[in-house]
């Protein structure tokens, strides 16, 4: 009886270990998600010029890019998204997206991106602008690009908490967020509950491949599903749902690439683990 008591609690607090690193997991993965560090690979991978066809104010841009004096084309809502979407752009919006977020994490809540810092980031975009109004832009014209650009979304307007007022959030939650702490915080709990498990099978070591793995595989599968389902057939999820998978098409790419990632690592522990018994149990029947 004794025997068993201690087996049962044995295998109590291995299960438990097990629940809290799949939880752990699945809020690890969710961060990396979320990191803005993602913003342009998010931006490539979403539905921009459904966005923009939403949008009133593109409209508004179209007229004003098209009327601008240098330029050679005439320029579409389409081609409007494909330069948003274009790598360079991506990187350059999500430099300013990190800018934005430091800004936030230091408390400067007053924060708007300068003309000054979009007529630098137009520069570095000469090849694209150049697709885009078939036109090699002189100074001059980078000046006039940056204050139409200002004209059309008022940078002064894009304070940080304004942004928060658009979203009707405070700042405290986005802070936490977006705090590579939280990330780090994460990935710390997770090793030390990899830490306890090693001590509590500390007499069966290997175990500690599957006991670990497995959570691992599940939070990775549970992702790789719902990113699968809702890019591949988001028309099951009902009309609200449905536009959400267009608009959010960058959080499900990357939902759908880390679930893949966490499931190969989850799968590749537990068959270390099988390998590892097979050769104990060949070692012994020698």
């Amino acid at each position: 009886m004794k025997f068993s008591s201690k087996r049962l609690i044995d295998n109590l607090i291995t299960a438990g270990l097990c629940i809290l690193m799949f939880i752990l997991t699945c809020i690890f993965m969710t961060l990396l998600i979320l990191r803005v560090g993602n913003t342009a690979i998010i931006i490539r991978n979403t539905d921009i010029k459904g966005i923009l066809y939403e949008t009133e104010i593109a409209y508004y841009m179209e007229s004003q890019l098209n009327g601008l004096p240098f330029n050679n084309s005439y320029i579409t809502l389409d081609e409007i998204g494909d330069f948003i979407q274009s790598k360079a752009v991506s990187n350059e919006i999500g430099r300013i997206a990190k800018k934005y977020a430091s800004e936030l994490s230091a408390g400067n809540l007053d924060y708007h991106i300068t003309t000054g810092e979009v007529f630098i980031a137009s520069q570095n975009l000469a090849p694209e602008l150049f697709d885009l109004f078939g036109h090699h832009m002189t100074e001059a014209d980078y000046r006039h690009f940056v204050r139409t650009l200002d004209d059309i979304l008022d940078f002064r307007g894009q304070t940080i908490n304004g942004l928060l007022e658009d979203f009707g959030t405070g700042a405290v939650v986005p802070r936490v967020l977006l705090s590579p702490f939280l990330v780090w915080g994460a990935g710390i709990l997770w090793i030390l509950s990899l830490l306890i498990l090693c001590m509590h099978k500390k007499d069966d070591i290997k175990s500690v491949l599957l006991f670990a793995g497995v959570p691992v595989l599940l939070s990775g599968l549970i992702f790789l599903a719902a990113g699968v389902i809702t890019s591949r057939g988001p028309e099951l999820l009902g009309d609200t749902l449905y536009r959400f998978a267009g608009f959010a098409g960058g959080i499900i790419f990357l939902t759908t690439g880390y679930g893949i990632a966490f499931s190969a690592a989850g799968v590749f522990s537990a068959a270390a683990w099988f390998i590892f018994r097979c050769i104990d149990k060949s070692k012994n029947q020698c």
